[in-house]
């Protein structure tokens, strides 16, 4: 009925069905789960024979299965239903327990973690050559006395500064990316700096076609709008080195329509005049 070379997509379409009262089962499972926590790779496609997938176990399920995921957007109604719909996810559908909704909280938390991840090694790959260290000279390092090993020097202070639109422009575009794939954004608020984007710096951001930005007012409520989607990027701390940390803060509502918060720090690095992302810190 569906495969997916990552298992959380097979995971959530299972879910869903088992929500209607479909019977289901999922072959390659539990193995494949800790192949692709360590070593997954898009470039790296396992066999198909090989990949999770959701099988119906009675034939008149079926037709019922195939109608909700095509609701769903999963599955399109030329296609084969054990074609690959690639369908990453930074809120996945959820159950009905709290600890299901955990669970798809992390996986979101490691999805939008291997974007940043691909995004850095595409940047760095892209400047290293054009990135050499210079060696320092022997008169400069006779010059230079050694540090003492009994004098630790203190750290270097560190300030918070408007967010720079190049670094706010990358976190966004990965956000608006990760989260149309599993749903589409029909009402999308942003905030950088706790105000909304000024012109010019909505001009650096590439939002979808027909996708507005509107400020984060429109986005609030309990519960909140269907579909809407609140992003604020804030609280860059440097020492004027070019490292630093960044907040983002992401809302969107769950099914019951309450808002849900899901917040983290990130360590990122300007590398002439692009961004990458280092680490999650918090």
């Amino acid at each position: 009925m569906f495969a997916s070379p990552r298992l959380e997509n097979v995971e959530s379409v299972a879910a869903l069905l088992r929500e209607h009262d479909i019977e289901v089962k999922i072959t390659n499972g539990r193995t494949y789960r800790g192949a692709i926590r360590g070593n997954f790779s898009y470039r790296e496609l396992p066999d198909p024979a090989e990949q999770p997938a959701v099988w119906v176990v009675f034939s008149d399920d079926q037709p019922k299965a195939r109608e909700l995921l095509r609701e769903a957007g999963l599955l399109d109604s030329g296609r084969s239903p054990t074609s690959y719909l690639p369908t990453p996810s930074v809120h996945q559908l959820r159950g009905d327990d709290a600890d299901a909704e955990d669970a798809a909280k992390r996986r979101a938390f490691r999805i939008r973690a291997a974007l940043f991840v691909g995004i850095a090694i595409a940047l760095g790959m892209s400047l290293l050559s054009f990135r050499k260290p210079v060696a320092p000279s022997a008169a400069s390092s006779a010059a230079t006395p050694a540090p003492t090993a009994d004098a630790p020097q203190a750290p270097e202070p560190t300030y918070v500064i408007a967010t720079p639109k190049a670094l706010a422009a990358l976190l966004i575009e990965a956000e608006i990316e990760a989260q149309t794939a599993v749903r589409p954004i029909e009402r999308l608020c942003l905030s950088i700096d706790g105000e909304t984007p000024t012109g010019e710096r909505l001009a650096a951001i590439r939002l979808p076609k027909g996708m507005a930005a509107r400020p984060t007012a429109d986005c609030a409520g309990d519960p909140m709008p269907a579909g809407a989607l609140s992003i604020a990027v804030s609280e860059y701390r440097t020492d004027g080195s070019g490292r630093g940390t960044v907040r983002l803060d992401l809302i969107d509502p769950d099914k019951d329509g309450r808002p849900r918060t899901d917040a983290r720090t990130l360590a990122v690095k300007r590398e002439g005049e692009r961004w990458r992302v280092l680490r999650v810190v918090q």
